[in-house]
């Protein structure tokens, strides 16, 4: 037996599936932020309720709070990109197999130390730490 979601539903799954792949809470890629990250988000939800919710552009439009044209965009930016872009090959898989396959805790330290208002030699000490840190725990 096979259970059937309501639209909003599967909205809903598709938002919390896309906010663990990329890191980015359903508020900000529902919002209209210029954020990198949010966009992001945002083509792959988009692009994640064409191929495995099968809406239609208008539908998803309706849905995401933007035109038929802009699914479009994303859809095709994502296609396009993946095969170029190692970040976004990555979360092209994920949606296209639904696994997760990215670690957002160590996503959301890099976005926080390269959003922090301090020098370049900092932000390069920060992130050596903490990959140095990662590597550390990953052999143990």
């Amino acid at each position: 037996m096979q259970i059937v979601l309501s639209k909003e539903q599967e909205l809903d799954y598709a938002l919390e599936f896309i906010s663990d792949l990329i890191g980015v809470s359903s508020i900000d890629i529902m919002g209209k932020t210029r954020i990198r990250d949010a966009v992001i988000a945002r083509h792959f939800l988009r692009y994640y309720l064409k191929n495995k919710c099968f809406f239609s552009f208008s539908e998803i439009g309706r849905m995401t709070g933007c035109n038929h044209a802009t699914v479009i965009h994303s859809v095709k930016y994502v296609e396009d990109c993946a095969p170029y872009d190692r970040l976004y090959s990555l979360y092209k898989d994920s949606v296209d197999k639904g696994i997760l396959k990215t670690n957002s805790d160590i996503r959301v330290g890099i976005s926080r130390i390269l959003a922090a208002r301090r020098s370049n030699e900092f932000k390069c000490n920060a992130l050596i730490s903490l990959l140095n840190e990662r590597i550390k725990n990953s052999n143990e």
